[in-house]
């Protein structure tokens, strides 16, 4: 994705609505209209040019932040590269020359990162109504494709499209079950198991199993309470379940050892605290707030952008979803908890 083409396609959309606000500007209403009729509508039209100008300015930081992302991620990639480069040559007397030069350039990119981190994060805090489709265009997924089943940026693209539909609650199509027979179910998950372990395999397990049901152009059926058996099996992940036992589930996957069915209020005292920066793949972020709560399984983490990538049970209405979470809209409220002690990692 080159964010500096969608900012262009912003600033072209801009320069048309600038000149049809001029086209109106310039209209005089005063031989068709008199008295109050004309003050309300010349009232009207005012608020409305004035709301047309401030989303106008706003549209006009979003593409200016979007220019900085474009920037930061080419100089982003450089200084990867850069220390890949690094770290192949060796650390001795006969390299020293190259590897100081090396370091220096790095060091120096850092810091440009860092002053185009902070210039983007200026533009965002004057911006009210482009905020959250920023945070879907600015999340970047892991670069390493082959720690998933699926291909994350596409994946996530799908739920966001809206073309998914959730399971109906009840009748045809309610479970995975009336699209593929429970031994295609079992093999999906048990291919998974083959191929990944611990973290690995509870993320793909879950991305895995919801790839199935998005194939068939559903997302798979949320039903509080649904799941809670001492484990929940698979049987009950593809007939509907809630935030925690689907959790339980795809934890249990890459468990070590058996890992028990949990409510929320078990979960969020499972494994250790952990800063939503150093989260890693599979471990899950937990609230609890006496009889409210909710769970979700980290797929993605970049704390460069400060989102998360997540897979969870959402709600009677949107059914089990994938998207991103930002760090913003977690503190306070969710913990992350390090489950390396579940995984043995």
């Amino acid at each position: 994705m080159n964010y500096s083409s969608i900012a262009s396609s912003i600033r072209s959309a801009i320069s048309s609505l600038e000149q049809c606000v001029s086209d109106v500007k310039s209209i005089s209403f005063s031989g068709v209209w008199s008295g109050d009729a004309y003050n309300n509508l010349s009232s009207n039209l005012n608020t409305s040019i004035s709301n047309i100008n401030t989303q106008k300015d706003e549209s006009l930081k979003y593409a200016d932040a979007l220019d900085k992302l474009q920037e930061y991620k080419d100089k982003k990639e450089t200084y990867d590269n850069l220390n890949n480069e690094l770290n192949g040559i060796p650390n001795n007397a006969e390299n020293a020359s190259a590897r100081h030069n090396l370091i220096n350039e790095i060091n120096s990119l850092g810091t440009s990162l860092s002053s185009l981190k902070s210039e983007i994060q200026s533009l965002l805090s004057g911006i009210s109504s482009v905020g959250t489709e920023f945070e879907i265009v600015n999340y970047q997924v892991s670069d390493n494709y082959s720690e998933y089943v699926v291909d994350l940026y596409d994946f996530l693209n799908l739920f966001n499209s809206g073309t998914l539909t959730k399971m109906p609650d009840s009748g045809t199509g309610s479970s995975l079950y009336d699209y593929y027979s429970k031994e295609e179910v079992d093999n999906k998950i048990n291919d998974i198991k083959s191929q990944y372990s611990g973290r690995s395999a509870a993320v793909n397990c879950a991305l895995g199993i919801m790839e199935m049901a998005a194939d068939v152009g559903v997302k798979l059926d949320y039903d509080w309470g649904g799941g809670h058996t001492s484990v929940t099996s698979t049987d009950a992940v593809a007939t509907g379940t809630d935030c925690s036992a689907f959790a339980s589930w795809a934890i249990n996957q890459g468990a070590a050892e058996t890992f028990n069915t949990q409510s929320t209020a078990g979960l969020i005292g499972v494994g250790s605290q952990t800063s939503f920066e150093d989260a890693q793949q599979g471990d899950i972020l937990v609230y609890r707030n006496n009889s409210q709560g909710h769970v979700v399984m980290i797929i993605d983490n970049d704390p460069e952008t400060q989102q998360f990538l997540v897979a969870e049970a959402a709600s009677p209405d949107t059914g089990v979803v994938m998207k991103t979470r930002s760090y913003a809209s977690l503190a306070g409220i969710y913990q992350a908890r390090d489950l390396s002690s579940i995984y043995n990692d």
